[in-house]
């Protein structure tokens, strides 16, 4: 393989050299050549162990999560009422802080794409001078093979014919001999500057790949970006109303924000290590990319190194100089020609200069096609343009890239602390018990939680099961004026029982006790009961007090 010797005409940018220094692993963990190439596998191995370690930090932070919420979903234990002011304080300010991460995620968005239209820009530029360097040699083909080499048959033709004089016939001959040798030179040597000149400009036109990319990853990104703020938008939509459904949706949206952002950050950290190894040395990976496309190393030092080089390195001089002289050479055998024809072929003057006139200006034409390509073959605008395209790929782009990796790895850590907050916030708020009566919150039990309601027969006897805890469901008002009319009214026997009846709005619900039933005789009027009032009051039983 051809050695590569180029020189650096540029000094690296920091964030260049500060990733390049980024440890470049294989598989068991051994340092391997960091320089770009990427037909080598062993340095596209390192780059995939590089984009691993934001993908383990994402299952570890998933796994933490996992654990986190199974522990709160299974406290069964009764959560007592809390001020969520610290909480809510607290996920707005990291709410905040997201938005401006993401801010600045844009703002990186927006460098790269620049970037990426300035190396554009001069790619089409560069291919734009080759291209037509290559359409200048295919017209200087065009002038020979359709303009010079059928005049001269046309004069081959008069020629052709027995003279008296046949020394100056054979004369003749040789001239004209001599001038197609030097034709069919000069079409070699443009040949061989359309081949390269052609390859070079085929090469180049890579920027179409470039630019159809970053047509799909410009929007696409920032896309993505204005998908995160309105999670965020969800987030303190749910701080200010207190709503936990809102909360809850924010958990899932945070969580798809973790994977995504964790994912991006492997695909620019990837990127961006990539691309400081390419601006480390812009010029040798510039180089190495045009050889494996099968392009001269003279050819491509000639132009990347043209401030470093001297002109005498063209790699275009040799052939542009063979057919310069090719050309002169045919114009001085084509005025001896003239010369010759003029005295022997008097009789046929005006056809040989007519035809001999056409080839003076053929040969004029192409002299100057092959002296436009000359002056278009000097390195110093391409070169021009070459320096503006690194300059927009190793300062614009790379810190774009740069801004868009570290809002990524921001962005990923304060979602992850956002989705645990808001899942701590969401799990300790509960649902709003509707009472009763108008315009209570909360429903209080009157009894201890412990005592329950018991179901009881047709017949007037228990039939056990446990039952809802009672509730105050009366006014004050209704309450006083049950109170009072308790001491006027005595109990209705039924069966030797006692019913207790409940206001007229509920069902009827009674407790039917036998007083033979209980064992011992209950001390006490009405047996350790109060007395059922009327249909609107309802009915307390003497241990509800205890």
């Amino acid at each position: 393989m051809m050695s590569i010797s180029v020189h650096q005409s540029h000094m690296p940018p920091f964030l260049a050299r500060f990733f390049h220094r980024f440890p470049h692993l294989n598989v068991t963990g051994h340092k391997v050549n960091s320089t770009f190439d990427y037909n080598n596998q062993v340095y596209l191995e390192s780059l995939g162990i590089l984009a691993s370690f934001p993908a383990l930090i994402l299952i570890l932070i998933l796994v933490v999560l996992l654990i986190y919420l199974l522990t709160r979903c299974c406290d069964r234990h009764a959560k007592r009422d809390r001020s969520f002011v610290c909480l809510k304080i607290i996920l707005g300010l990291l709410g905040m802080a997201t938005c401006a991460s993401i801010g600045l995620g844009l703002y990186g968005n927006d460098d790269f794409h620049n970037g990426i239209e300035t190396v554009v820009t001069s790619l089409k530029n560069i291919q734009l001078y080759f291209v037509v360097v290559s359409n200048q040699t295919l017209q200087a083909q065009a002038s020979i093979e359709r303009g010079v080499f059928p005049l001269m048959s046309q004069l081959g033709v008069v020629f052709e014919r027995p003279l008296a004089n046949k020394s100056m016939h054979v004369e003749l001959l040789a001239h004209m001999q001599y001038m197609e040798g030097n034709i069919t030179q000069t079409l070699e040597q443009i040949s061989i500057l359309n081949a390269n000149t052609g390859q070079v400009g085929k090469h180049v036109g890579a920027h179409n790949i470039i630019q159809l990319i970053e047509s799909i990853r410009w929007p696409s990104t920032l896309t993505v970006l204005i998908i995160f703020i309105i999670f965020c938008v969800v987030l303190f939509y749910a701080i200010v109303r207190h709503s936990r459904c809102c909360f809850i949706t924010f958990s899932v949206l945070g969580l798809i924000a973790v994977i995504l952002n964790w994912s991006l950050v492997s695909l620019y950290l990837v990127g961006t290590v990539s691309l400081a190894d390419i601006c480390i040395n812009p010029n040798r990976a510039a180089t190495s990319e045009l050889l494996n496309g099968g392009i001269s190393t003279e050819i491509s030092d000639f132009y990347i190194n043209c401030q470093s080089l001297h002109r005498e390195t063209d790699p275009f001089k040799d052939n542009l100089l063979q057919a310069q002289k090719s050309i002169e050479k045919a114009q001085d055998t084509l005025k001896q020609i003239n010369t010759i024809a003029t005295a022997l072929y008097s009789y046929n003057r005006e056809k040989v200069e007519t035809v001999i006139d056409g080839l003076f200006t053929e040969l004029y034409h192409l002299e100057n096609i092959v002296g436009d390509i000359s002056t278009r073959t000097d390195c110093q605008p391409i070169n021009g343009h070459w320096m503006k395209g690194v300059e927009g790929l190793c300062t614009v782009t790379l810190y774009g890239l740069s801004f868009l990796l570290l809002s990524s790895v921001i962005t990923a850590f304060l979602f992850t602390l956002l989705v645990g907050l808001d899942s701590h916030t969401w799990i300790y708020i509960q649902k709003r018990k509707q009472c009763m009566n108008d315009g209570a919150e909360e429903c209080v039990s009157f009894l201890p939680s412990g005592y329950g309601d018991r179901n009881t027969t047709g017949t007037g006897r228990r039939t056990g099961g446990a039952g809802l805890n009672p509730y105050l469901i009366n006014q004050t008002t209704h309450d006083w004026s049950c109170s009072s009319a308790l001491m006027e009214h005595e109990p209705t026997p039924l069966n030797g029982t006692r019913q207790i009846e409940y206001g007229s709005h509920h069902h009827h619900q009674g407790r039917m006790y036998e007083a033979g039933a209980m064992g011992h005789t209950l001390l006490g009027p009405n047996n350790g009961q109060y007395a059922t009032l009327s249909k609107q009051c309802k009915t307390l039983e003497s241990n509800d007090f205890y």
